[in-house]
């Protein structure tokens, strides 16, 4: 991949500096289909707020993130916004609908389905050979992993 200037390529809603939340200074990895996806779904849910993007794979350590992560890929992100409006099946089909294989819900308490925090959302190569839905405690813990 090129680098390019973070300032200076955007969609409607994000910058690239969004995603790129490295530490390490302003080269990155990120594959662009990432972030008009992202776009598309911002303009069906509202605003998101980018909580994490593109990872170095010291940055990724540092936050305990996989090995293989696809923040280090430049194909995933974390993201938040009012999911109040939205239940678990509504937001799995858009996302399979928009492009996305691979799906990670963060509860809260680790109830599926109450207090949704935040959600990781890929391009990368399915987990489970086809678009994966996983739910996920805080703390890292898997709940469940299902192939759709």
């Amino acid at each position: 991949m090129n680098n390019i200037d973070l300032q200076n390529i955007y969609t409607d809603n994000f910058n690239l500096q969004e995603f790129a939340n490295s530490k390490d200074g302003n080269r990155i990895k990120l594959n662009l289909n990432l972030v008009f996806i992202v776009q598309k779904l911002r303009q069906i849910v509202g605003p998101i707020h980018v909580t994490s993007g593109y990872r170095t794979k010291r940055f990724n350590a540092s936050v305990d993130g996989s090995p293989n992560s696809n923040h280090t890929k430049g194909l995933a992100c974390d993201v938040q916004f009012d999911f109040t409006p939205w239940n678990r099946e509504s937001l799995i089909r858009i996302l399979k609908f928009l492009g996305f294989n691979n799906v990670g819900f963060y509860w809260s308490g680790g109830n599926v389905g109450k207090n949704l925090t935040w959600l990781h959302i890929d391009i990368g190569l399915p987990h489970a050979g086809e678009f994966c839905v996983m739910d996920w405690d805080t703390r890292g813990n898997m709940i469940k992993m299902e192939a759709r």
